[in-house]
């Protein structure tokens, strides 16, 4: 039986870390090791820890950040797989013994995900956390550049990953001058040889703490930090002339993403000075119905929040970015309604994953009051029938599609 080593970094997380171990110890899976690395932490982490100190590998060193904590645990392992898990994460039960069994049946697979829920300090889901698709990425240039651009959907939360020793040995730890996507970085430099695999089920468990995203990600200058890994992630490449495209695509992207943090925490200059050069490196991106500056702009509006963004201020912060773009850029003006509905449109869905009628049916009419090509999309009028009739959606949707098109019928 290949044995699973868990790394779990910790710092200031007392009230939770007991959890984490727990969830650790109680795996149906026969054969772990839990290796808990405290990271100078001043709290009662200790105390906490006390009762299972003779169920794990205990480490400490003074405070260095999370990435040299996780690495100082990776050294510790002695096992031919290798999990991690944050410490006021935990996990279901079957996870590791699950994602064994898939990594075991693929020599292939560098790492396997699962999903995840979002949830609250007590123990609340808000949100499930998965892939755009299956979750899975081949080796190669394809895996390499729908992860670049995020295409496959942001990085799992690192508590999902189990990793394959040898892939780890070969690509490197983490890059411990990165305290804030290193898990991307880590992604990005192993795609190109090892395959990403993903049990579909949320199995492990996520703690989120209502914080505004940005504010408490600004201090580790998280928008650079964007532009640095993708920079790196093509510097590793052997041909980079062959890439240029995907390159220039892959860098506004970045840089599209730190403006709205910028946005977001008021550095408007900052904001405009950015969208500016992802406008540079790749205008494509902010052209056609549902570009991607849309897409992304409504996606990064509907998760302002760790836990759930209320429509009201994700519509806000939409109009914020629109009014204050770059003169050159004015004439994304005509998209500021086609976003507004995604955003709509986003925030039902986002309702709907976490049984939330009434956000539903909010943000399904007010999709259709800021773009009617909405009530084209048969998805949107099976949730919001959901929202009415539970599973009877099909004897209503038509009465409901009619009601739209009246209601919305100018007057």
């Amino acid at each position: 039986m290949v044995k699973v080593s868990v790394v779990i970094p910790t710092y200031n997380a007392g009230p939770y870390v007991w959890q984490a171990v727990e969830s650790v110890l109680a795996q149906t899976y026969p054969n772990v090791e839990c290796i808990v690395v405290d990271d100078g932490s001043t709290d009662n982490t200790d105390t906490r820890l006390a009762p299972y100190i003779d169920q794990i590998v205990y480490v400490h060193q003074e405070n260095k950040g999370r990435s040299a904590a996780r690495n100082a645990g990776l050294r510790q392992a002695d096992g031919d797989y290798i999990a991690l898990l944050d410490a006021d994460d935990y996990w279901a039960p079957e996870k590791l013994a699950r994602q064994a069994a898939l990594m075991k049946s693929n020599e292939g697979l560098g790492f396997v995900a699962c999903w995840a829920y979002a949830v609250t300090v007590d123990g609340k889901a808000v949100r499930l956390l998965r892939t755009n698709d299956d979750g899975c990425l081949a080796p190669g240039l394809e895996g390499f550049a729908r992860l670049v651009t995020l295409e496959f959907g942001l990085p799992a939360p690192l508590s999902t990953l189990l990793i394959r020793r040898s892939c780890l040995e070969e690509v490197g730890l983490f890059d411990e001058s990165i305290n804030t996507a290193e898990e991307w970085d880590l992604l990005l430099r192993a795609i190109p040889r090892w395959g990403i695999g993903c049990v579909g089920d949320a199995l492990a468990f996520n703690r989120r703490y209502g914080y505004l995203t940005p504010n408490k990600v600004a201090p580790r200058r998280r928008p650079d930090k964007y532009i640095e890994v993708v920079t790196r992630a093509f510097e590793r490449l052997p041909d980079r002339m062959r890439y240029a495209v995907l390159g220039r695509r892959a860098l506004a992207l970045a840089y599209l993403r730190g403006a709205l943090y910028d946005y977001a925490t008021e550095k408007t200059s900052s904001a405009q000075d950015r969208i500016t050069r992802a406008w540079e490196y790749y205008s494509d991106l902010f052209l056609g119905a549902q570009s991607e500056y849309q897409r992304t702009l409504a996606d990064f509006a509907i998760t302002l929040y760790d836990t759930v963004t209320p429509l009201e201020v994700a519509l806000q912060f939409v109009r914020q970015v629109y009014d204050h773009l770059p003169r050159r850029l004015a004439d994304l003006e005509a998209s500021r309604r086609q976003t507004l509905a995604l955003v709509c449109a986003a925030h039902a869905f986002d309702g709907h994953q976490r049984g939330d009628v009434l956000a539903v049916r909010q943000g399904v009419w007010r999709a259709l009051y800021y773009d009617r090509k909405w009530l084209r999309n048969r998805g949107l009028f099976s949730i919001l029938a959901q929202s009415w009739l539970g599973s009877q959606t099909t004897t209503c949707l038509r009465h409901l599609r009619d009601r739209a098109v009246h209601e919305l019928r100018p007057r």
